[in-house]
């Protein structure tokens, strides 16, 4: 039997208030609900962009190329059985300047050293270098680029016109300059190459927040008394990882170019005999004109591909960000 005293009387002002609070109070989704229906929906946004990346053949050849790198740069013994410095000898003989062949398949340097060796051993420092100093440009660059964009005002201002005056120095002319005057440390490298890239993914990050900072969300989070170190780090910063995760890829490639470059004139740290491909292109490529190609050749060759690898991989990464 139900309680009589639960049902309002008809004509009960009292009662049908009470019925229409709580009828409103229903309807009206709590935060929590919100931020569950947000995580869930960014979850599924999320595996539907793995899924999109996983069935792209662009994607998965250059996936492919840097795993091979990688290994490489991990493990260079399963790929050869000469050392980057040990000369290749036949019969007691050591045999330099000698084409491709099936005892040293790229042939072999102006001392004898196995070209294919060199190669698999240059992966690694190229790739710690390039590598650190991508992840390190991207970190300072994706901060620098959420605080401006979202402050903008004076901060905006200040920031934006040092970016512009880095931006017209050429990059390499640039790290020349610090090279020579701090020294060529494999720190002092990685450094100058991520400070010299941190002005371009600033400008791109900045875009993409200010984008951002105009969509509704930001303006419910503003409204519902959310400090602004919240909102630049809970709301804004997972819409624009995606953007931050393409730049990755893209100053990834450039710090490639950058540091064989820089290699390749000779501004590179370590020992000078050790396995470095723009070291050895710089050191090999007089020997093209005597038609002993192959010294110069397939290290360029290796950094073509290593850089093509990133590019395949970056351009599925930014078609997936924009579907």
């Amino acid at each position: 039997m139900s309680d009589d005293s639960d049902i309002p009387l008809e004509g009960d002002p009292t009662g049908g208030v009470a019925a229409s609070e709580a009828l409103e109070t229903a309807a009206i989704p709590q935060a929590d609900d919100v931020g569950v229906d947000a995580s869930t929906e960014r979850k599924q946004v999320r595996k539907e962009r793995r899924q999109l990346l996983l069935r792209s053949p662009g994607f998965l050849f250059g996936a492919s190329i840097l795993i091979i790198w990688v290994l490489c740069a991990a493990v260079p013994s399963w790929f050869t059985k000469w050392g980057d410095n040990e000369v290749v000898r036949v019969d007691g003989s050591v045999i330099p300047r000698v084409g491709p062949r099936a005892d040293a398949w790229f042939g072999t340097d102006k001392i004898g050293n196995d070209v294919f060796a060199r190669i698999i051993y240059g992966a690694r420092p190229v790739l710690i270098v390039a590598v650190t100093a991508a992840v390190l440009a991207v970190a300072a660059g994706t901060l620098l680029g959420l605080t401006v964009g979202y402050f903008r005002g004076w901060v905006d201002e200040i920031v934006g016109r040092i970016i512009e005056a880095l931006l017209s120095i050429p990059v390499i002319l640039l790290a020349i300059m610090v090279l020579t005057t701090l020294g060529r440390s494999q720190t002092v490298i990685i450094l100058t190459i991520a400070v010299l890239f941190i002005p371009v993914v600033t400008r791109t990050v900045r875009s993409a927040v200010l984008a951002e900072a105009q969509l509704d969300y930001v303006t419910s989070a503003k409204l519902r008394g959310e400090n602004s170190l919240f909102v630049m780090t809970r709301e804004i910063l997972p819409n624009v990882t995606g953007v931050a995760v393409v730049e990755l890829t893209v100053r990834i490639g450039y710090a490639i170019f950058t540091v064989a470059t820089l290699s390749f004139l000779g501004l590179n740290a370590g020992d000078s005999s050790a396995a470095d491909w723009g070291r050895d292109l710089g050191k090999q490529y007089d020997t093209i004109q005597a038609g002993q190609w192959w010294a110069a050749i397939f290290p360029a060759l290796a950094i073509a591909l290593l850089v093509i690898g990133v590019n395949l991989v970056a351009d599925s990464l930014d078609r997936v960000n924009k579907s």
